[in-house]
Formats: structure tokens, C-alpha cells, sequence
């Protein structure tokens, strides 16, 4: 009985060494991460942990298996009863102790990380990079739950459509760096005439759209001429005069998202074929 019960013991306490070995290796390993994170005295501290946990039972291990060979057999088993009893519960405790203040730490410490991490990649996934509007998913998810909801409460939802006009020149002209610039800055001046409720989105290259919640056509037609005289008469530095070709487009109970947005195309395309710096309503 002896036997077989030291024989099991000495399992268990193998896996027991074993994990917590294997533990302290990764944390190891992942140390310079951990560094960065902040996390490394919290690391520290769980590893204190559990160096205490093997240790006690790495001398669980050799009481059992070495201290018989020099006592005898009814003298090292009252004493492998007390350590159980007295001693290792106690380390077992304050091992354990340890790797939970430092899972609180953990948790202290990397949840506000990983939650700003996370609204960080949201944030990238639907922004385009340039001019920190939505990107053109963003733009896709946003319409079909206004459409969604215009349809099932009867609101009125405009959308306008807009391009640099003669973009291309900028770039050829002036460079890319100076097509950037006109690109940020007609975003910014566009940003000034929207409510804080609508939606400017960068459809591609020099293309925009605006998403316009309960905004009937004639207002979202004058939101456009507002746009457009803003971005007319605005001093672009080396570049010269920039202007814009606006397309406007109110939604219909019976439209889907893509018709609303051939609606908006066609009068944009018509605001082009017309001489360009002019706003153009779909009716």
C-alpha cells in the first residue's frame, strides 16, 4: 500500500514539476514582449510563484524516495505525513498566492491594452488612412442600416457623390505629396458643412461619398453647393485653383442600396459631362 501510494504521488508530483517548469519556460521565452507590454514584474512575480510550487515538490519527491533509505520505513512515513500536512499545503498556498496577485496584475495592466488595441484595429479596419475618412466597407455596412432604417421607419436619406475635378493633373503636375494635400483638404472643408449624424466616406482615388440620414433632396443639394463653394474659392497653395463635381441622389422606398448609388453616379457623371464644378441632382 506503501508503495503504491508513493508510486502515485511521485506522478502526480512529476506532472506538477513538469507544468510549472514548462510554465516558467514560456514566460521565459516571452520576456522581451512582456517588457514591452509592462507585464514583466507581474511575470516575475508569477514565477516566483512557481519556483516555490516545483521546489516543494521536487522535495516532496526526494523525502519520499531518498529519506527511507537512511530511516526506517515507519519513521520517513510520519514524516512525509507531516510535510504533507504542515508543510506543503502552506508553500503549495502562498505559490498559488503568488500567480494570482499576479494574474490581477495581468489584468490590471493588459485589459485597458488589449480594449485600446482593439478599438485601434477597429478604427484601422474602417478608415482610410489618408484622410481619416470611413473606407469604402465602412461605407457599405453604414448604407444598408440606413436604407434599412429608412425603409422601415419612412425617413427621408439623401446621398451625394463627389470628385476632384482634373485629379489626375494635380498628381502630374505637382506630384503625389501635393494630390495628397488636395485630398485631405477638401475632406476637411467638405467635414465643415456635414452634421455630426452624417457619414463622409472615401469611395476611391479622389471619390467621396456623403451618407445624409433624414436629409430630404433639396438640402442635401444645398449641402453640396456649399461644398463646392468652399472648396471654389479656397487657397490651395502651390497647387491653383481646385474645384469639385457633386452628384445628389434621394432614396426611394423602393430603392436598394446599389440603385441609390447608381442614382448619385449618374448625376455625378452628368455634373462632369456639364463642364464640371456644378452639382447635379438625380430627381
Amino acid at each position: 500500500m506503501i508503495w503504491n501510494s508513493v508510486t502515485a504521488m511521485t506522478l502526480i508530483d512529476m506532472v506538477i514539476i513538469s507544468l510549472t517548469l514548462l510554465a516558467i519556460r514560456n514566460i521565459y521565452m516571452t520576456r522581451k514582449l512582456l517588457k514591452q507590454l509592462d507585464l514583466l514584474s507581474g511575470s516575475l512575480l508569477m514565477m516566483c510563484g512557481l519556483v516555490l510550487i516545483a521546489m516543494f515538490y521536487v522535495a516532496d519527491i526526494s523525502v519520499m524516495h531518498i529519506l527511507p533509505t537512511f530511516v526506517s520505513m515507519d519513521y520517513a512515513v510520519s514524516i512525509m505525513t507531516r510535510l504533507h500536512l504542515s508543510y506543503n499545503w502552506i508553500a503549495s498556498a502562498v505559490g498559488i498566492s503568488f500567480i494570482i496577485i499576479s494574474i490581477l496584475y495581468f489584468n490590471r495592466i493588459l485589459y485597458p491594452k488589449i480594449r485600446t488595441l482593439e478599438t485601434e484595429l477597429r478604427y484601422r479596419a474602417s478608415t482610410d488612412s489618408l484622410t481619416k475618412t470611413h473606407n469604402r466597407s465602412k461605407f457599405d455596412e453604414i448604407l444598408t442600416a440606413e436604407v434599412k432604417r429608412a425603409k422601415r421607419y419612412n425617413h427621408t436619406l439623401s446621398l451625394i457623390e463627389f470628385d476632384i475635378d482634373h485629379f489626375k493633373a494635380i498628381n502630374d503636375n505637382h506630384g503625389h505629396l501635393h494630390g495628397d494635400y488636395a485630398l485631405k483638404t477638401v475632406v476637411e472643408l467638405a467635414r465643415k458643412s456635414v452634421r455630426n449624424v452624417d457619414h463622409l466616406a472615401r469611395w476611391g482615388g479622389e471619390e467621396f461619398m456623403i451618407i445624409l440620414p433624414e436629409t430630404e433632396l433639396e438640402r442635401a443639394e444645398a449641402i453640396a453647393e456649399r461644398i463646392k463653394e468652399e472648396v471654389e474659392n479656397f487657397d490651395f497653395n502651390k497647387i491653383g485653383k481646385v474645384t469639385v463635381s457633386f452628384g445628389v441622389a434621394e432614396f426611394r422606398i423602393t430603392d436598394s442600396e446599389e440603385m441609390l448609388i447608381k442614382r448619385a453616379d449618374d448625376a455625378l457623371y452628368a455634373a462632369k459631362r456639364n463642364g464640371r464644378n456644378r452639382v447635379e441632382v438625380c430627381v
